[in-house]
């Protein structure tokens, strides 16, 4: 019976196997407080934890004791705790050991995403993703996400503990206000599922030079209408609009500095070449419109050339031109026995005649005259043509042979400009007769007004004289009507197409001692 009890006594501790318990993998977080504990609660006698690295490096931990266990603190987990630990538990005289594996990760923070907020239009960007404190990194798998694209980025080595993806891209103006994300996950086994996938989004702007600048077409207006003209232009950051206006010589003045360029009554200076300029950062681009205004001819001028009063034998050129907008046509008249007659018509805003070698009748009412759809305009010049007396004439009624007491009229043709004086004078003697006119009344002829008598005609010009005989024979027989009867012959009346000047002197008016033969009576006839 006592080697029974014995058997029994010793069966339960021969069946006895002590085992350390110790978790056979460790996953960390940097940065965590983590325990490790290895224990033998198995062990009825006394126990004996130790905790030893199979690599050579410190375990970079605190070990704390008590009852059947040992804990192994890691109060603020690193990269160097990764490693491989033995526990070895010696219980009496028996020995058991058991391995585990720390390892460590970092994940902490999103990526982030750069590049995406200026992205230059058609240019060849780079999309940047970058991870930072990752561990391990080979672990680690990072794409671009746009809307339902996978953008695949070449990995950079951007640091120790951090990594960076980029990605070419060539974007339009279509992407600008898109979302593009930015996903990484690191695939450690046992890696809480929150933790394993970290993304962030962000939204591209897409940057450009001021492009397809539209502006209004070419524009025709009336004289005193409003001008509105409009520019359109592509770019980002929005671009800033100018209005130039292009002068004929060349010079820009500026107008405006808006979209839209109003002009309220427009002149016809306001008319030519307006320039909108748009401008951002990344440059500069413009466009030209040009603007007609159109109104009836104003400022229509006629002039000659050379100026002034012209000598008879000289030339003369006429223009006439207008700046009206358009001048269709030109007329060039003179008026003629007070009609118009045209002297030359053309289809264009100028027109000239040139006079050779003047003439008196070239002086006169010279008429210019401008057309277009709106409207006409006219303006004159008055020509004005010199030349010394000639082609004088003079002739006596009835006869340079007269009896005593008859009367004669005298009549002097003459050609010139200025007008003429001409005087009737009775040669070998002091007798000057003066006349408005050119035409000399005798009256009542005596023996004594035989003789010699000479006209002549003077301007500032020249002169021309002729020479005549008067013979007054002895009266034979009484006139039936006197002086009295005297009649003007029609022959000294038709100088009124040229310019006529005649003298007369009134005899009779002398035989009353109204008027003295010596003396210049103008305006008397």
């Amino acid at each position: 019976m006592a080697s029974s009890l014995l058997l029994t006594l010793l069966l339960p501790i021969a069946a006895v196997s002590h085992m350390v318990e110790l978790t056979p993998k460790v996953l960390m977080k940097v940065g965590d407080r983590r325990e490790v504990t290895c224990s033998m609660t198995s062990c009825q006698e006394s126990l004996e934890l130790k905790w030893t690295p199979l690599q050579d490096k410190p375990l970079y931990a605190t070990i704390k004791n008590h009852g059947r266990e040992s804990v192994l603190i890691f109060a603020n987990v690193t990269k160097n705790h990764e490693i491989d630990i033995i526990c070895t538990a010696t219980c009496g005289k028996e020995k058991k050991q058991k391995t585990t594996a720390i390892q460590v990760y970092s994940f902490p923070r999103n990526p982030v995403i750069s590049g995406n907020d200026r992205l230059i239009l058609g240019k060849a960007n780079l999309l940047t993703c970058e991870v930072s404190s990752v561990y391990p990194s080979e672990y680690l798998e990072v794409e671009l996400l746009y809307g339902d694209n996978v953008l695949k980025g070449k990995k950079v080595e951007s640091g120790k503990d951090s990594l960076s993806y980029s990605y070419t891209f060539v974007p339009s103006s279509e992407d600008d206000g898109k979302a593009i994300t930015c996903r990484a996950s690191l695939d450690v086994e046992d890696i809480p599922t929150n933790e394993m996938t970290k993304e962030t989004s962000g939204l591209m702007r897409v940057l450009s030079a001021p492009h397809n600048v539209r502006v209004s077409e070419p524009t025709t207006l009336l004289l005193g209408s409003m001008l509105n003209l409009t520019c359109e232009a592509k770019g980002n950051p929005k671009p800033v609009f100018t209005w130039t206006a292009i002068k004929p010589d060349g010079q820009s003045v500026e107008v405006g500095k808006h979209q839209e360029l109003f002009i309220q009554n427009v002149s016809l200076s306001d008319a030519g070449t307006y320039q909108c300029g748009v401008s951002n950062d990344l440059g500069k681009e413009k466009a030209n419109v040009s603007v007609v205004i159109q109104a009836p001819p104003m400022n229509t001028i006629i002039e000659a050339s050379p100026q002034g009063v012209l000598k008879e034998g000289e030339s003369v050129s006429i223009s006439c031109l207008s700046n009206g907008v358009p001048v269709t046509r030109m007329v060039l008249s003179r008026v003629v026995d007070n009609k118009e007659t045209e002297l030359k018509a053309f289809d264009g805003a100028e027109t000239s005649i040139k006079l050779t070698s003047v003439k008196l009748a070239d002086s006169g009412i010279y008429i210019c005259q401008a057309f277009n759809e709106y409207g006409n305009q006219t303006t004159t010049l008055s020509l004005t043509v010199e030349t010394p007396p000639r082609n004088m004439t003079v002739e006596v009624f009835p006869s340079t042979k007269v009896q005593e007491g008859q009367n004669i009229t005298i009549c002097c043709h003459s050609v010139s400009f200025p007008p003429s004086a001409v005087v009737l004078s009775k040669l070998e003697s002091e007798t000057n007769i003066y006349s408005p006119n050119g035409v000399f009344h005798l009256f009542n002829l005596t023996l004594n007004d035989t003789g010699l008598y000479q006209v002549n005609v003077t301007n500032n010009l020249g002169f021309e004289t002729e020479v005549f005989t008067i013979n007054v024979m002895e009266k034979r027989f009484n006139p039936s009507s006197g002086w009295n009867d005297f009649i003007t012959p029609a022959v000294c009346l038709g100088a009124a197409a040229t310019l006529l000047i005649v003298v007369a002197y009134l005899r009779r008016a002398e035989k009353k001692g109204s008027y003295n033969f010596t003396k210049f009576n103008q305006g008397t006839v």
